[in-house]
C-alpha cells in the first residue's frame, strides 16, 4: 500500500508540474497499467525500447498525444563507478525511470522521502519530451551546456544534465531549488546521475 500511495503522489505532483507549464484544457489522464517484470537488470536502452514495442497500448492521434513511462525494477546498463542513471528519454514520447536505483538512494530514514527525486527525474525527462534543451524546441537564450548536449549550463535548472562523475553532486542544487530542501538532507543525493541518450 506504501508504494502505491508513493506512486499516486509522484503522478499528481507530476501532473502538476505538467499543468503548470502546458496548455491541455481538458486535463491529463494517466493510466497505470502493471506489466510482469522483464528481469533484464540492468536494462539496456535497446532493451527498454523492446519491452516499449512489446507492451505499449498508448500512442499519439490528431488531438490527444500519449506518453510511455516504463518504471523498471533495476539498474541503467550505462551505470559506471558511483555514478547511476536514474531516468533516460529515448523516443519522442518515451522515457525509463529506474526506480530500483532511485528506491535504493532514498531507502532511510535520514534520506529524502522518494517522491522528491523521482518527481524530479520525471519532471526532467519531460523536459526532454517537450523539446527542452534545444532538443525540438528552439533555444530561447544560449543555455545549452556546449559539453552536455541537450541540457542546460545552469546548475540549478530542472534540465541541467550531470553525465560526469565530477559534475554529479550539483543535482543537490537542483533538488534543493525545486523542492526547498534544507542542508541536512542533501548529502546522500551525490551519486546521483540525470542523463538523456538517445
Amino acid at each position: 500500500m506504501k508504494v502505491l500511495n508513493l506512486l499516486k503522489r509522484v503522478l499528481i505532483t507530476s501532473c502538476l508540474f505538467l499543468e503548470e507549464r502546458t496548455y491541455k484544457p481538458n486535463g491529463i489522464t494517466v493510466e497505470k497499467r502493471g506489466i510482469p517484470s522483464p528481469g533484464m537488470s540492468p536494462y539496456s536502452n535497446a532493451e527498454i525500447r523492446s519491452i516499449e514495442d512489446n507492451n505499449r497500448t498508448k500512442f499519439n492521434t490528431t488531438n490527444q498525444i500519449a506518453v510511455w513511462a516504463f518504471f523498471a525494477d533495476g539498474a541503467s546498463a550505462s551505470n559506471y563507478g558511483s555514478a547511476v542513471v536514474l531516468g533516460t528519454a529515448y523516443r519522442n514520447t518515451s522515457f525509463v525511470i529506474y526506480e530500483e536505483t532511485i528506491k535504493n538512494l532514498s531507502n532511510s530514514a535520514f534520506e529524502p522521502n522518494r517522491t522528491v527525486p523521482e518527481t524530479t527525474v520525471i519532471n526532467h525527462e519531460f523536459g526532454h519530451l517537450l523539446g527542452l534543451t534545444n532538443l525540438g524546441a528552439p533555444l530561447q537564450s544560449n543555455h545549452e551546456d556546449a559539453e552536455h548536449a541537450k541540457h542546460c549550463n545552469v546548475e540549478t535548472c530542472l534540465m541541467f544534465g550531470l553525465q560526469k562523475q565530477d559534475r554529479v553532486s550539483t543535482i543537490l542544487l537542483v533538488l534543493a531549488k525545486h523542492h526547498n530542501w534544507t542542508p541536512s538532507v542533501l548529502p546522500i543525493y551525490k551519486q546521483m546521475e540525470v542523463n538523456n541518450s538517445n
